[in-house]
């Protein structure tokens, strides 16, 4: 990764906070990526009246979480899912302040800056 003025983009992004990947089964995503990464999550489970199960990663100073929809989901990631599969749905990146980067600009993928504190 460069350093200085090459790494700092217009917007105030200074690098990538967390990805999250969309699936369809939870259970044999983590698995998989448990293998790949050498690691298990430091998190797993459901998030109450959103209707998500999640398995969180750490890696480095990122976070990837892995999101399966469930009943009630907000209906981004089933979407996604009928869309274009599994893989990647939303960024978040570190910056100066929190935001959301504009939609239109980003062909939709809803990105976001994590202010850090």
């Amino acid at each position: 990764m460069p350093e200085g003025a090459a790494r700092r983009h217009r917007n105030g992004v200074t690098g990538v906070a967390g990805v999250t990947v969309a699936v369809r089964d939870l259970g044999v995503s983590t698995a998989r990526y448990r293998a790949m990464l050498g690691a298990a999550p430091m998190a797993t489970g459901g998030m109450p009246g959103l209707g998500l199960r999640l398995a969180q990663f750490r890696i480095g100073t990122q976070m990837l979480s892995l999101a399966q929809p469930g009943p009630g989901a907000h209906p981004l990631l089933g979407e996604h899912l009928s869309r274009r599969g599994q893989g990647a749905c939303a960024i978040s990146f570190y910056g100066p302040a929190d935001g959301e980067l504009d939609p239109g600009l980003c062909h939709g993928a809803p990105l976001e800056i994590a202010g850090v504190r």
